[in-house]
């Protein structure tokens, strides 16, 4: 076997190879029930280690439910000496008892001690702390506390004071302290439990004594010694975290253990520091607020598992040996007859490759069968797309030379239409043409891509609405117009139509075909009405789905394929008449007879416009404008051509006005001034008209801003703005610009002639001088006076006062503390 493997050929090693991929799947169902079986072990281990918690549980509860019904009894004694009558007298009494009365005071604690002895409780001993006498309480001896911690009952390891303060005056509400060890005469050194109870019960604050009761903490440690056996360890923690008692004593959790202690229950692993894992399971009790902890090593709970372990492991590097062998063996038998497939294939391709691509091997067997496969698919799917690709680009250079006029009919067979894909049904034919509008509300952008994209719905939209009864071929002209040739059937009339459709079908007759008859008229206005209500529908479904604009432009019908360019002419004549009509209209050539070939601008009416326009008289521009407009495109209709005409004929109406005055077009019109350039930009004349009226307007305003007077108006209007908004950090020249409806660069030369000096030095000294007066108010900072005086920041008010007085903020008020001076007016010497 190992001999067979070292002599196996490289290829075989490949990562790709069929040998190494058999091999591995092989593996993989070896593998399925080794892994199964180790998942079935630790299923065993969690199923002991749950077993363990839940005994664990068990016994807490058990223990915790013992506990608690010792702990009752405890409670239920405090109860009757708590409540006894004779207490509260007790409670009152100031120390100057009769020695007869001291004695019923220890007989009353002997009595009642008595009685819970007898029922063999965990109280040990007990007494009663009166704070008004310091007097202690027991049932053999009556003193004060510090001889009876010195003497009876002292706490090793705590002071008297300490003692006092969190035993006796304390408040404490059925509270237990934790075990400790303390000394008497009669029985010796003990670990006991500290029951104590304030009084009198109902006082929180005015605390008058306390009942303690000492609980022999012997038989609790050996309950919990008793739960804790087989090598655990028990723990009574309180309510704050502090260990109560132990199984052992001396013992005591780690602070980890006991930051997870939460809830009323519950059970968690942990690793102590020598990394020994443990079982932790812990309850709560609901009588003491106290939590049974119980801490199990859990090696000892898997005692009996380890030796299966072990057995496993060793059965499990058994099976993977023998697996892998025979898995090695199968693998190399069945993948021979694909490595000589693939090891001929090689041979028939020669040792080289594809320039740029894996060599044959370091390819796989199965890679290098379907690659070889996938190739010689290639090279047939190539050769038919090669074939196929170029129907398309025939048939929409085909459409276009139709469109252009320049085909020849006679050449025209139904051979060379099949071969693109092509067929006419009649001899009918329209065109319809598509002018797309802005497209950024169907895209967001006026990218090619988005272009495409509407070209292509068009397209389709198209062909979904004369499908059926007619044929259209769609064919892109440029980026924004599309040419749709229809091809109409000829049939017989449908019925529906009326005397009206006969009548408008003579109408047809005369125009599109001669020696038609009138039925041949009654079909063409048919025809045509079918095709206005297929552009009305492509208008309407591009607007409302795609939020794409369209203006279509739609011929009369001719017959003959040779006419299909004159078709062409008339839909692109319809559509560039939506200069007139406006955009998003549909509109057909038939309609556009009776259009006026020249417009009405006499030299008068160009004179009284440039007077107008002299004078200022905004309002006599604005409506002589509007009478031209409205002449030309309301009450009669004027070819586009004619309607641009007349548009450049008022620019140059605007050029006669800036070159006769002598004046700047850049400091009249904001930006770039090329009137010719806008107007050819515009599709409709509303947008010309609109564009014009700009012009006009500005140039208006800006003559009747020339004028002396107007010009002192103004001068004190930006006066009197400044004075208003010193204090606005955005008051700039453009912002003033804007307020005034002027450009920047003119309100600058306009203050600069009549003022006297820049705009910028002046609202400088505006607010300077503002500042001077703010500066005799000492509560103000120069921070303040800069943000009142309309600067961001400090450091730009004492740059432009020291520029304009020559000395900063802070040496002006000094200046003026020193000498009373009174601040200039900043107002002063101005024109």
């Amino acid at each position: 076997m190992i001999p067979k493997l070292i002599r196996l050929p490289s290829t075989v090693w490949n990562r790709k190879s069929v040998f190494l991929t058999l091999l591995s799947s092989y593996l993989l169902i070896f593998l399925l029930p080794v892994t199964i079986g180790v998942v079935l072990y630790s299923k065993v281990e969690g199923m002991m280690v749950e077993h363990a918690e839940r005994a664990n549980t068990a016994l807490l509860d058990q223990l915790r439910q013992t506990l608690d019904v010792r702990l009752r009894e405890v409670e239920h004694a405090s109860q009757r000496i708590t409540l006894n009558p004779k207490l509260q007298g007790l409670l009152n009494s100031d120390g100057s008892e009769a020695p007869e009365d001291a004695y019923k005071m220890v007989e009353f604690m002997k009595d009642h001690l008595a009685q819970d002895r007898g029922r063999g409780t965990l109280i040990s001993d007990a007494y009663l702390y009166f704070g008004r006498s310091d007097t202690i309480l027991s049932s053999t001896a009556r003193t004060d506390s510090r001889t009876f911690f010195d003497r009876i009952y002292p706490v090793e390891g705590m002071s008297y004071e300490d003692w006092t303060r969190q035993v006796l005056e304390s408040y404490h509400y059925r509270s237990y302290l934790p075990a400790r060890r303390i000394s008497s005469s009669d029985v010796g050194s003990r670990s006991v439990l500290t029951y104590v109870q304030s009084l009198p019960l109902v006082e929180t604050k005015d605390i008058k004594g306390a009942l303690v009761l000492l609980l022999d903490a012997a038989p609790v440690r050996a309950m919990l010694s008793q739960a804790a056996a087989g090598g655990g360890r028990v723990f009574i923690v309180s309510e704050g975290g502090e260990l109560v008692l132990s199984s052992k004593e001396g013992e005591a959790p780690g602070g980890a253990l006991l930051e997870r202690l939460g809830g009323t229950a519950g059970r968690f692993e942990q690793t102590d520091e020598s990394g020994r894992e443990h079982i932790v399971t812990y309850a709560r009790s609901e009588q003491t607020s106290w939590r049974y902890v119980l801490v199990l090593p859990k090696d000892l709970v898997l005692q009996s598992l380890q030796t299966l372990k072990a057995w496993a492991l060793g059965l499990l590097l058994l099976c993977l040996l023998g697996g892998g062998l025979a898995a090695y063996r199968m693998a190399y038998r069945n993948s021979s007859p694909i490595r000589e497939l693939a090891r001929f294939i090689r041979t028939s391709r020669g040792a080289g490759g594809t320039p740029g691509e894996p060599r044959d091997d370091e390819l796989g067997e199965f890679e290098l069968i379907r690659e070889t496969i996938e190739v010689s698919r290639e090279e047939e799917r190539r050769l038919r797309d090669t074939v196929a690709g170029q129907t398309p680009v025939l048939r929409a250079n085909f459409l276009q030379r139709l469109l252009r006029g320049e085909v020849d009919p006679e050449a025209v067979t139904p051979e060379s239409l099949r071969f693109m894909q092509m067929r006419f049904v009649s001899d009918l034919f329209a065109v319809l043409y598509v002018r797309i509008g802005d497209i950024r509300e169907f895209g967001g952008d006026a990218s090619e891509r988005q272009w495409a994209l509407v070209r292509f719905i068009v397209t389709n939209v198209c062909r979904d609405l004369l499908a059926g009864a007619h044929h259209g071929y769609t064919v892109e002209l440029d980026r924004t117009t599309m040419g749709v040739i229809v091809n109409f059937r000829r049939e017989e009339v449908r019925e529906g139509r009326g005397a009206g459709a006969a009548q408008e079908g003579a109408g047809s007759q005369r125009a599109c075909g001669e020696g038609a008859g009138p039925a041949a008229g009654f079909l063409f206005a048919s025809l045509e009405d079918d095709l206005l209500e297929a552009a009305v529908t492509l208008q309407h479904v591009m607007r409302s789905r795609f939020k794409v604009p369209l203006t279509l432009g739609i011929s009369r019908i001719h017959e003959g394929l040779g006419r299909i360019g004159e078709c062409a002419l008339e839909a692109a004549r319809a559509a560039d008449h939506r200069i007139v009509s406006g955009a998003e209209t549909v509109i057909r050539f038939a309609d556009l007879q009776g259009e006026a070939h020249h417009y009405h601008y006499p030299i008068e009416l160009e004179v009284q416009l440039m007077g107008a326009v002299k004078s200022g008289d905004a309002e006599g521009v604005q409506r002589l404008l509007q009478s031209i407009y409205a002449l030309h495109f309301g009450s009669r209709r004027i070819t586009p051509e004619m309607g641009r005409c007349l548009f450049f004929n008022m620019v140059s109406t605007l050029l006669k006005i800036l070159n006769g005055m002598s004046l700047q077009p850049a400091d009249i019109f904001p930006g770039d001034f090329d009137p010719f350039r806008k107007l050819s930009q515009c599709e409709t004349a509303e947008e010309m008209h609109a564009e014009i009226s700009g012009l006009f307007l500005t140039l208006c305003r800006y003559m009747k801003a020339r004028s002396s007077d107007h010009s002192q108006l103004l001068l004190q209007a930006i006066r009197d703005h400044i004075e208003e908004r010193y204090g606005d950090g955005g008051l700039s020249l453009t912002s003033m610009a804007d307020t005034f409806h002027i450009t920047p660069q003119y309100l600058s030369a306009f203050f600069k002639k009549q003022q006297g000096e820049n705009l910028t030095d002046y609202v400088a000294k505006v607010r300077v001088g503002h500042a001077q007066r703010l500066l005799r108010d000492k509560r103000l900072t120069v921070t303040q006076i800069a943000h009142q005086v309309g600067y961001a920041a400090d450091i730009g008010l004492i740059r432009v006062f020291k520029k304009v007085t020559g000395t900063t903020p802070g040496k002006y008020r000094e200046t003026m503390e020193e000498e009373g001076a009174v601040p200039q007016d900043h107002r002063t010497g101005s024109k």
